[in-house]
């Protein structure tokens, strides 16, 4: 199938002067389903999609099985979507793609643009940030909100520091000329350095996002503690105190929480990415986060009849793409790069390049991470196997009482125990 651009996005439909969007590939469509299920009735909703429209009624069959509009990466009018789609694996595109989404919907007409990461929740009304965003032109939340301790775990205030003050999941903003120029320069950073790699120094989108403070004069950095709740600032916003189908934190109600790395078979460990700490049994946030897992597992089983295979994983002829083919182009000489017009048809001569980025010293913090996941990793083995060591003294000690057992069922059936059954009954009656 050879990519074909569409030149002009589709005409939106507004009905709202407010929009929120998620940018997600196919199969993290379950996700962006809660999410997009815990928006409903507040304001135009999109998922904009960083793959190939299937044509034949896809979108429509897409919009009517999530329940909001869709738009695919031919939608955004790139004049370059062929080589990003190349150059960037899914979840790199994904995130290169959030200041073209934001242009795409204040060019149809909104006023005011919502981003959330599709691994969110919304439990209470967003009027906080609304609020927020009527006092300035954009709206951005802190990973944290106070230093985290030097103590060897992830994540570090270093690591934070790295990949952004600003979580990238969040943003808000409003159609104005300040937005409009922080969201060309992003865009334009996102062309080519939407990168996630442990070497270099830059996280995707969200690093580049730290710069909207220094552009960007009427910013609103909201602290409520309900807002971008996540593992990151989680117990710097205790304590949580359920209240129906949400909650809490610090007394103000609980708006949404960021599912990042949601670890579904160990919820006390809240997220992959992290091991500062575990969440006691009986922590009170623990019900909600089941419910979230349970929502996430409904909403996969009811999209399971959908082919959700990324669309820009195959050279045109079905080959897969490797890393090394979309460092190959990312990393080739502007004017090689430009020449090539559908990456997707073949490399041609950069097929035979060295595609060695220029990153390739680790630094101490990324040795200290690995360090620790393999610690991770090194006890979650630990812990399988001590498992499996007591399963098999269960079993050892279930078949020796299966023995036993059988061998007193084979002396209650015996003659000889029949027989001296009278001489028994009389030996107790004299005790």
């Amino acid at each position: 199938m050879t990519y074909a651009p569409n030149p002009t996005p589709p005409a939106l439909l507004l009905t709202t002067r407010e929009a929120i969007f998620t940018v997600c590939t196919y199969n993290y469509l379950p996700k962006a389903q809660v999410l997009v299920q815990s928006l409903q009735g507040i304001c135009d909703t999109y998922v904009l999609l960083p793959e190939r429209d299937r044509g034949d009624g896809w979108r429509a069959t897409l919009e009517r099985r999530m329940g909001c509009r869709i738009l695919f990466l031919s939608d955004l009018a790139l004049p370059h979507s062929a080589g990003m789609a190349f150059q960037y694996d899914a979840f790199e595109l994904s995130n290169a793609l959030k200041p073209s989404g934001f242009k795409a919907l204040f060019a149809a007409g909104y006023s005011q643009v919502l981003y959330f990461d599709s691994d969110m929740e919304v439990y209470a009304p967003l009027q906080p940030i609304f609020e927020a965003l009527s006092q300035g032109d954009a709206v951005v939340t802190a990973h944290i909100d106070a230093p985290l301790p030097d103590d060897g775990h992830s994540p570090s205030t270093e690591d934070v520091l790295r990949s952004g003050q600003f979580n990238g999941g969040f943003l808000a903003l409003n159609d104005s000329p300040a937005a409009f120029g922080f969201l060309d320069w992003w865009q334009d950073r996102l062309n080519n350095q939407s990168i996630a790699h442990p070497n270099h120094y830059y996280f995707v989108d969200q690093f580049y996002l730290a710069m909207i403070a220094s552009f960007i004069e009427k910013l609103v950095i909201l602290r409520h503690p309900g807002v971008n709740a996540a593992y990151w600032n989680l117990p710097q916003r205790e304590p949580f105190v359920a209240v129906g189908a949400g909650g809490s934190l610090r007394g103000q109600p609980l708006i949404f929480f960021h599912y990042s790395g949601f670890a579904a078979d160990d919820l006390p460990r809240i997220s992959r990415h992290q091991n500062r700490y575990r969440l006691p049994d009986d922590h009170p946030i623990l019900p909600l986060f089941a419910r979230y897992r349970d929502r996430l597992a409904a909403a996969e089983a009811a999209l399971s009849d959908l082919d959700l295979s990324y669309s820009f994983s195959h050279f045109n002829d079905g080959t897969p793409i490797t890393m090394d083919d979309r460092r190959r182009l990312l990393l080739a000489d502007p004017a090689a790069k430009a020449a090539l017009t559908d990456p997707f048809q073949g490399l041609g001569a950069l097929a035979k390049t060295n595609p060695s980025p220029p990153w390739p010293v680790p630094r101490p913090e990324v040795d200290r991470l690995r360090a620790l996941r393999a610690v991770d990793q090194d006890q979650a083995a630990q812990s399988e196997q001590a498992l499996i060591a007591v399963r098999a003294e269960l079993e050892a000690t279930r078949a020796e009482l299966r023995a036993t057992t059988a061998a007193y069922q084979s002396i209650l059936a015996s003659t000889a125990w029949k027989v001296t059954a009278p001489l028994r009954a009389a030996l107790k009656f004299l005790r």
